[in-house]
């Protein structure tokens, strides 16, 4: 399995953008959509505790999001599928909630009487 390289996002003057406009920018929402599930993906299958989303220029400082956040970093990733109706990728995302949740549920073990 090929590792993936993780993207990088070039913010021009970085310096004096504002919280406000990193967030509003339609190419980081994009990035975030279609790059979160694929880090998630990644670091699920090596078992990490944090998905690599993108490096921020070539800065070395990286945002990642960490294996407690993946399912609602998700969800979130299909709400923006639903609202450009792409809904083939909703239902893969939910594949990988699933996935996620099943395999963060802790296994119990039951003893009874005859096990003892």
């Amino acid at each position: 399995m090929n590792k993936r390289k993780t993207v990088r996002a070039i913010f021009e003057n970085i310096e004096s953008l504002t919280s406000e406009e990193i967030m509003s920018s339609d190419a980081l929402k994009n990035i975030l959509k279609i790059q979160v599930p694929i880090a998630i993906r990644e670091a699920f299958n090596s078992k990490k505790q944090y998905a690599s989303i993108f490096e921020i220029n070539t800065s070395g400082y990286f945002i990642e999001i960490h294996k407690r956040d993946w399912v609602s970093a998700i969800e979130t990733c299909i709400t923006m599928y639903l609202e450009s109706e792409q809904y083939e990728e909703c239902s893969k995302l939910k594949e990988l909630i699933s996935e996620v949740q099943k395999k963060s549920l802790p296994i119990l073990k039951i003893k009874n009487e005859e096990n003892e």
